[in-house]
């Protein structure tokens, strides 16, 4: 059993975990002791256990000032931590109401959503919440795309560590991503050019020690800030830094993670996320407009050659895609023309492509859906592909599931194929007389057949085993 947060004697809200072994009392209740990344303090939150009881998902509660939550967080009972679960959808904000988990949907029932009205939510559902959660490949991948300097358009000068070299330094990065994540510092850029090197130079920061600065990077792409433990001088340039490159909200925000210095709590987390998410949109934006952008894609027509649509993108986004990535890594023409083609792709896919390589949104109809699937499928959207199968699932219906079926078995999509084989199994009758389905592969077709059988086997065996506890009367 275990209980997070509430109010102590003094109402002061907390934010301890407990647990307690039902099966030893004697033990009594043990705090689990973590110096960091805590959720922030909470009362009348939810929590349960989920992924066969070796997490426990927490959800909503009012905060130290008395405001509903939306946040959800996981801990790990193998690992002893916490992390976010960051959702794609807005979630509402409530307290004091009950979660039940069935399989992979999370069910929020009852609840307040503020303590002026005491708004009754009575019934929601958070679908597939597991599915829905964004995983963290973009801040994962920018942070490998910034040590490994991919794809860099300029260069920042810096100081030097070591007080005895004089030299001047340079760490790469985007323009697109300096403009999208600190507008107003862009809007003030100096700049020049050595001969010795192709990369335009940022020199407003010049008086900047090269490790602050790469942190400040890192915290841009991918919202780290690794500062170094016991240098008051680090942090102090950290925040001189902060103040001249960040928004003022974000600054807010630096500001307080120096001051915790290692102690950063969750609450921190989820406003860097809020923080990456407006940046991306800004850098999407950006891309629309043909700002810094550096790749040509060409939607063209694989019969005709016919080029049906264009769009600027940055290669470092493009790049997400493994295919897009070999080729300007290979010395291909594309790696000198920039130009890219994706072939017999409608304008509408690549848009909400686009979208997602920018953002990770996702908002899409079923046929589109299938559309933009088996493009990430051809040009390895490994990311992409995930999120379409989970929505395509939720999607399934006897109007597309000979399509949906035929497409898993194409590209051997064994997880989306067993979800077809479910559905069929659960509507056999109605599917296995559409006109499409003599044309599915023969395994297919005995895997639902089988699925079908051993559904009616289990539940004329619970109608049987019904009965039989039925007592007659006397």
């Amino acid at each position: 059993m275990f209980i997070f947060g509430g109010q102590d004697q003094n109402s002061k809200t907390l934010n301890d975990l407990w647990s307690y072994d039902t099966s030893n009392p004697a033990i009594g209740w043990t705090r689990y002791d973590m110096e960091h990344s805590l959720p922030p303090p909470a009362l009348y939150n939810t929590a349960m256990t989920f992924n066969n009881m070796h997490e426990i998902i927490l959800y909503g509660g009012l905060d130290k000032d008395k405001k509903s939550r939306s946040e959800m967080y996981i801990f790990d009972l193998k690992n002893n931590e916490w992390h976010v679960n960051w959702l794609q959808q807005h979630q509402p904000t409530i307290y004091n109401h009950n979660l039940i988990c069935v399989r992979k949907d999370m069910y929020v029932v009852g609840g307040k959503r503020d303590l002026t009205n005491h708004e009754t939510q009575s019934f929601s559902m958070l679908k597939n919440v597991i599915d829905d959660a964004i995983d963290m490949d973009h801040p994962i991948y920018m942070r490998n795309a910034i040590t490994n300097q991919s794809w860099c358009d300029v260069q920042f000068m810096v100081k030097s560590d070591n007080e005895d070299d004089h030299s001047q330094h340079f760490i790469p990065c985007h323009m697109f991503m300096i403009k999208s994540a600190c507008p107003t510092f862009y809007k003030n850029i100096q700049s020049t050019h050595f001969p010795e090197i192709d990369l335009p130079i940022i020199t407003n920061i010049s008086a900047f020690h090269m490790s602050v600065v790469k942190c400040m990077v890192e915290y841009i792409y991918c919202g780290d800030l690794i500062m170094l433990a016991n240098r008051n001088d680090f942090v102090q340039e950290m925040m001189e830094l902060s103040l001249l490159m960040n928004e003022s909200s974000q600054h807010a925000e630096v500001m307080k993670m120096c001051s915790r210095g290692h102690d950063i709590q969750l609450d921190t987390t989820i406003n860097t996320l809020h923080h990456l998410d407006h940046i991306m949109k800004r850098a999407l934006q950006m891309s629309v407009d043909d700002e810094h952008c550096n790749v040509l894609v060409e939607l063209t027509n694989s019969q005709t050659g016919q080029v049906k649509g264009q769009y600027k993108v940055h290669k470092l986004i493009l790049t997400k895609s493994l295919y897009a990535r070999d080729i300007f890594s290979s010395g291909m023409i594309e790696s000198v023309t920039n130009v890219v083609q994706f072939y017999d792709l409608t304008n509408k896919a690549f848009e909400v492509i686009r979208c997602y390589l920018y953002t990770g949104e996702l908002n899409v109809g079923v046929d589109v859906c299938l559309e933009v699937y088996v493009t990430g499928l051809q040009y390895r959207m490994d990311a992409l592909v995930k999120h379409c199968s989970c929505l395509i699932v939720s999607l399934l219906s006897t109007d597309n599931i000979v399509d949906i079926v035929q497409i898993a078995d194409a590209y051997n999509d064994k997880i989306l194929l067993r979800q077809c084989v479910v559905f069929v199994a659960d509507n056999y009758l109605q599917v296995t007389q559409l006109e499409g389905w003599s044309n599915v592969s023969d395994a297919i077709k005995t895997m639902a057949s089988n699925k079908h059988v051993s559904k009616q086997k289990k539940a004329l065996s619970k109608k049987e085993m019904s009965k039989k506890k039925v007592k007659p009367k006397k």
